[in-house]
C-alpha cells in the first residue's frame, strides 16, 4: 500500500468445508475458542472466514505470516496489531464481510443487511439525535427503512473508527441521512479529540446491503480517499 493509503476488501462468507478447514489454520487459539462458543453451527464458518481473511490480507500487506500476527485490544475492545504497523477494521453481517486496511490513520467500517422488521420506533429513539428524529418523522415509510440503515452503518463506522464501542451513545452522533453522504458530514458531540476530523464515505456493496467507512485524520490534512473496493474470492485466500 502507498503511504496513508486506505484499501477496502469485500468477500462472501460462504465456502466449501475443506476451504474453511484450511482457513482455520491461520487463526489464534483465542479465535478458535471464540468460534467454538457459537451455539449454532451455521454461525461458525462465517466467523472463521471473516477473521482468517483479515489475518491473510493483513499478512499480505505487511509481508508477514498471517498466523503469527499478534492482536491486542484497546480500552473498549477494538483490536490492533502490536506496534500498530497498520490500522484496520472488520465488519460482517449475513453472508458478506467488509475489511478496511489503512496505512496510517484509524479506520472504521460497517456493513449491514437491510431488514424491514428492524426499523421500529423504539430503535429510532435510541439511535437518532434530535435533529435526525425530526427528519425521520417527516419521511414516508419506504424512505425510513433505507434511511435508518444508512444512518446505522454510518454511525457504527464512526464509533468503530475511534474504538469507543458501547461507551459511545449512537444518539450523540449526527450523520447525514441522504442517499450519498458528504465526505465531511459527520458531527460528533463531543469530538473524539479537539484536533481530529472524521471523514465519511459510503461503500459500494451488493443490493440489500448498505456500508460505510470512516477515517480519522488530523484537522487540516487533506482527506485520504479509499482506493476503491476489491472483491475477494474466499478460495483464493488459501492458495
Amino acid at each position: 500500500m502507498n503511504a496513508a493509503g486506505v484499501h477496502l476488501f469485500q468477500l462472501p462468507l460462504e465456502a466449501p468445508p475443506a476451504c474453511v478447514a484450511r482457513l482455520r489454520r491461520v487463526l489464534s487459539v483465542r479465535e478458535l475458542e471464540r468460534a467454538e462458543r457459537f451455539v449454532f453451527d451455521r454461525l461458525r464458518p462465517p466467523f472463521i472466514i471473516a477473521h482468517a481473511a483479515l489475518r491473510i490480507l493483513l499478512g499480505r500487506s505487511l509481508n508477514r505470516d498471517p498466523s503469527r500476527l499478534h492482536f491486542e485490544e484497546g480500552r473498549y475492545g477494538k483490536p490492533f496489531l502490536a506496534g500498530r504497523p497498520v490500522e484496520f477494521n472488520l465488519s460482517h453481517t449475513g453472508d458478506r464481510c467488509l475489511i478496511a486496511i489503512s496505512e496510517r490513520y484509524p479506520v472504521g467500517v460497517d456493513i449491514e443487511r437491510v431488514e424491514l422488521d428492524r426499523v421500529e420506533e423504539g430503535v429510532l429513539d435510541i439511535v437518532t439525535s434530535p435533529g435526525e428524529r425530526a427528519a425521520f418523522q417527516a419521511m414516508g415509510a419506504a424512505d425510513r427503512v433505507m434511511s435508518f440503515f444508512r444512518l446505522w452503518v454510518r454511525k457504527e463506522a464512526v464509533i468503530k473508527s475511534f474504538g469507543a464501542g458501547l461507551a459511545r451513545r449512537l444518539d450523540s452522533i449526527s450523520v447525514p441521512l441522504g442517499v450519498h453522504a458528504p465526505n465531511d458530514g459527520v458531527v460528533l458531540r463531543p469530538p473524539p479529540s479537539p484536533n481530529t476530523c472524521c471523514w465519511l464515505w459510503d461503500v459500494e456493496v451488493p443490493r440489500s446491503y448498505v456500508g460505510a467507512v470512516v477515517l480519522l485524520q488530523p484537522n487540516g490534512v487533506e482527506a485520504v480517499v479509499p482506493r476503491g473496493m476489491q472483491a475477494v474470492e474466499v478460495e483464493a485466500l488459501v492458495m
